[in-house]
């Protein structure tokens, strides 16, 4: 139920913000300044976005584990108001593209800690303590989330249009859906990618190579045949060109081994882990136009997402009956 309930919302919110800012000139993100009083430009205001949800992550954290959240009683402490003027101070002058990246980590961060959480958990007074005794735990996240952000999106577009910068495009409802699927196929490939990489990690010595999945292909190979597919998503998406998946898989995978005769069993989860991490980041950074200009975008990452578990779950069993 609060995959259902709330992830939408959290979708919602954060593709309300990209669509403030789309199109929107890179020199406009450090001037005018959105706020005339404070000087914040819009630059300062998407970094003080993702500092609220770092700190909203962390109390989730601190809560689950017994503990007083860290970040939000240091800023309880000091005062909203100068914790604010301390982080925005401390981030001036980041790259846009460096808040662009944090701003979507903690976007698929949240998604996947709330889809933690039962209904009960999220939305009973008084279940969490430190909350007080009338707070509700989605209270917390709303505020330090989806309506934070449909706040300032709000006063995005107004600013734009007081300084001719021009309207803020709205996305049309299905690229917004769209971009919304797109996300939350980026949090399940991400967790079919942890739970395949704590299963080879966590592998003896002995099945790296002499270990048949499927009764042909070794754990080596598979994680060949993984790091090749995700070279050729990243460079398909990078290139805003995304390749068709279908494939004679078994021609790929022979392709492939052949290709990386003589890698250690190190290097190739170095190269693995390192073409996921850049993958991750390319995908971030598509906006609801890309996703819906070309379906194989989300047809990639789901087939990567069907891959990883597959050969997971091939590991396991063969892990079980080699041991």
């Amino acid at each position: 139920m609060s995959d259902k309930k709330y992830r939408g919302l959290i979708v919602e919110g954060h593709n309300d913000l990209m669509a403030a800012i789309e199109r929107l000139p890179d020199a406009a993100f450090y001037a005018p300044p959105l706020y005339e009083d404070s000087g914040w430009t819009v630059a300062d205001v998407l970094a003080h976005i993702a500092t609220w949800q770092e700190a909203m992550l962390d109390a989730l954290d601190c809560l689950v584990a017994g503990r007083e959240p860290f970040i939000l009683s240091k800023a309880f402490k000091i005062g909203v108001d100068a914790f604010n003027a301390h982080k925005v101070t401390a981030n001036k002058g980041r790259p846009l593209g460096s808040i662009m990246i944090e701003l979507g980590q903690r976007y698929r961060e949240v998604l996947r800690m709330v889809a933690l959480f039962s209904l009960e958990d999220l939305e009973t007074p008084g279940r969490w303590p430190w909350l007080g005794e009338n707070q509700t735990l989605v209270g917390l996240i709303a505020e330090n989330d989806w309506v934070h952000k449909r706040e300032h999106a709000g006063q995005i577009r107004v600013w734009r249009r007081q300084n001719d910068l021009g309207e803020a495009e709205v996305v049309q409802s299905e690229a917004t859906d769209l971009l919304g699927e797109f996300s939350l196929a980026l949090v399940r490939y991400e967790g079919e990618h942890r739970r395949f990489i704590n299963m080879v990690v966590a592998l003896p010595e002995k099945h790296r190579q002499g270990l048949l999945l499927n009764g042909e292909w070794s754990c080596l190979e598979i994680v060949f045949f993984l790091t090749a597919l995700t070279e050729e998503a990243l460079a398909g998406f990078a290139a805003g060109k995304p390749t068709d998946l279908e494939r004679d898989r078994e021609a790929f995978r022979k392709q492939v081994a052949a290709a990386r005769t003589g890698m250690s069993w190190a290097d190739a989860l170095i190269a693995f882990q390192d073409a996921h991490a850049r993958l991750v980041t390319v995908a971030d950074a598509l906006t609801a136009q890309d996703v819906e200009s070309d379906p194989r975008y989300l047809a990639w990452i789901d087939g990567l997402s069907a891959d990883l578990a597959l050969h997971a779950g091939q590991l396991e069993a063969a892990a079980g009956a080699g041991s």
